[in-house]
């Protein structure tokens, strides 16, 4: 028996055994009760705490952001198996590409499974070369098939990989953006890096279509075009260009060369209206120009009618040398040739033939006579 207990029944003769052990267990209760009530007001404080970071969270992240970090799903996916991504307000583009913040970047919604998303990507050539391995990192990238549709409408890309796809659209660039690009008739098949390097450079889109407009480029890389954006080369310097019809296919670096040399964009125009050349790059017209060869000359080139496709390379050889313009005219019109080349006027004026045995072959009825034809006859008439 306990020793207190002992002791106040031996010292006390009205001590009750039960009323003490009802004391004791009063005690005991109320103990518990207190402990139970504190438990209890930890576990409100802790849910009170839960409570105010949940509502910290929604109100300072997106509750797209927020729905991620709780439920480890992203763009609307339950287990990667639907695809549902809905947007209320379009995203006005801004940031680095600033000069199209008037397109917005729409996005479309895709429900059903991995069978279904796999089944419609068949339909487009631009998917064509994707494997299932692609489509399903195209699904789990929640790349909806709407868009992919839109960019194959554009006709500006052909066969992208899936990393292409994901790529651009995850950097959420407009369709309208794609498909006014697409109108430009720029460019003939754009990869997903030069798309890419294209929108973020912020090259505005009505520059690139004037570009198109301007009929100057038939085939450009998206690089291409930022380089010639980046050198901000005047479009009316391009147009003026156009004009001259002396290039069939300029280049990016055929278009930066020209206006980094100050080539006057009259001066084009001049040799264009001479029919003379067929089709020249940017380094032969620089040449021909730092070549000092006169307009007159060119003319008088032009007036004999026998170079079907003259190279600026053969005019400068005839003009360095010094052959006439009024020589080679002359062998126009005596209407014996066909078609001459630069290296055969060279030799036919290095033998020493007068114009006047042009004339004279003419008058004899010669025709489609070749320069070493020419060169034979006036041999055996000199012997």
């Amino acid at each position: 028996m306990n020793k207190n207990l002992r002791s106040k029944k031996v010292n006390n003769p009205d001590f009750d055994l039960d009323e003490y052990i009802e004391e004791k267990i009063d005690e005991a209760t109320l103990n518990e009760a207190k402990k139970v009530k504190q438990e209890t007001g930890n576990r409100r404080f802790v849910f009170f705490g839960v409570v105010v970071a949940l509502a910290l969270l929604v109100y300072f992240f997106p509750t797209r952001n927020v729905t991620e970090f709780i439920t480890g799903f992203r763009d609307g996916f339950s287990g990667g198996q639907q695809i549902g991504t809905t947007v209320s307000e379009p995203v006005v583009v801004s940031g680095a590409n600033s000069n199209n913040q008037q397109l917005v970047f729409e996005e479309f919604e895709f429900s059903g499974n991995f069978l279904d998303y796999s089944s419609a990507l068949q339909a487009f050539d631009i998917t064509d070369d994707i494997s299932i391995n692609g489509a399903q990192a195209l699904f789990d990238a929640g790349v909806p098939i709407e868009y992919i549709q839109r960019l194959e409408d554009s006709n500006l890309m052909d066969d992208l990989s899936s990393a292409g796809l994901i790529s651009i659209y995850r950097e959420q660039i407009p369709i309208e953006y794609v498909q006014r690009l697409g109108n430009t008739n720029l460019m003939d098949d754009m990869t997903a890096n030069g798309l890419l390097a294209l929108y973020r450079s912020g090259a505005p889109i009505e520059y690139m279509e004037r570009m198109g407009m301007a009929n100057l480029f038939d085939d450009l890389t998206g690089a291409g075009v930022v380089q010639i954006y980046n050198q901000d080369i005047p479009i009316e310097y391009m147009e003026g260009l156009a004009s001259a019809n002396l290039f069939d296919d300029l280049s990016a670096a055929g278009i930066v060369s020209l206006n980094n040399q100050s080539f006057p964009a009259e001066y084009a125009i001049q040799l264009g209206n001479l029919n003379l050349f067929d089709d020249l790059t940017a380094a032969q017209v620089i040449s021909l120009q730092n070549s000092d060869v006169p307009l007159s000359y060119l003319e008088l080139l032009a007036a004999s009618d026998i170079f079907d496709d003259l190279s600026s390379a053969g005019v400068i050889q005839m003009y360095n040398q010094d052959i006439p313009g009024t020589y080679i005219e002359a062998m126009g019109r005596s209407d014996i040739f066909d078609e001459v080349s630069p290296a055969g006027v060279v030799a036919m004026y290095n033998r020493d033939i007068p114009v006047r045995f042009y004339e004279e072959l003419g008058a004899r009825g010669f025709e489609d006579l070749s320069s070493q034809d020419v060169i034979n006859l006036f041999e055996s008439t000199d012997q």
